[in-house]
């Protein structure tokens, strides 16, 4: 059990509504097998937005929320599997973006794929109760639609666009308010199940042999499924 709480959250979703009957249109898949399946009626995709964008407006949202100033921040963590670019971390330029003052706030990335969240929150947890840092911006944000390969069905189907932004402070000694438990287990027998093949060094991009399709999100839905 952690003495450590969210004190304000803040949230940024796309304003372009994808429904499935527009995905039935578009890729021939059944818009009632989506709902039936995945139980998701419709996903925001981004326009102009970006991975950085969506990340500010929630971060401003969960610092009004929580009564604090970008300057109250002593670490910003962006937890994401979709960063501005490859480097530097996209931590940093959020600092710029919600303008918390140049070198007053440690940043860094956490890259977790789907759990980045919950890694970082837990991580960001123990910085706290160990009095590392006291106040924490914890934000992911996801274009998740730039890196769908229409070609797979349950990508289509199941990923849409949105930021989450929490504010991570210390708990007073009479507040319920707790980390109570996490714990988490990695399954590596099952790391090519959900990939994206390229970006790193495996799949140079000055590779000749690198191709577009590499850059797209993988995932064997039925095998994932069975793994989980």
């Amino acid at each position: 059990m952690l003495p450590v709480k969210i004190a304000g959250l803040g949230w940024y979703l796309p304003s372009r509504r994808v429904t499935n009957a527009q995905l039935e249109e578009q890729f021939g898949i059944s818009a009632a097998w989506i709902e039936r399946v995945t139980g998701v009626c419709e996903r925001r995709y981004v326009t102009t937005e970006t991975t950085l964008s969506m990340a500010a407006v929630a971060a401003q949202e969960a610092l009004a929320n929580a009564h604090l100033h970008p300057k109250d921040l002593d670490a910003i963590i962006c937890a994401s599997s979709a960063p501005q670019q490859a480097i530097p971390c996209t931590a940093a330029f959020l600092q710029r973006a919600i303008s918390a003052p140049d070198g007053a706030s440690a940043c860094f990335d956490l890259n977790a794929t789907c759990l980045s969240f919950l890694f970082a929150l837990q991580t960001a947890a123990h910085l706290i109760a160990a009095g590392v840092y006291s106040t924490v911006l914890l934000c992911s944000s996801e274009p998740a639609s730039l890196a769908i390969n229409p070609a797979e069905r349950e990508s289509v189907a199941l990923f849409g666009d949105a930021a989450a932004a929490a504010i991570l402070t210390r708990s007073s000694t009479d507040e319920e308010n707790r980390v109570w438990h996490a714990s988490f287990e990695t399954h590596s027998s099952g790391a090519e199940l959900t990939q994206i093949l390229g970006g790193g060094t495996l799949h140079a991009p000055n590779d000749s042999a690198t191709t577009a399709e590499m850059n797209l999100f993988s995932m064997d839905g039925p095998a994932v499924f069975k793994q989980g």
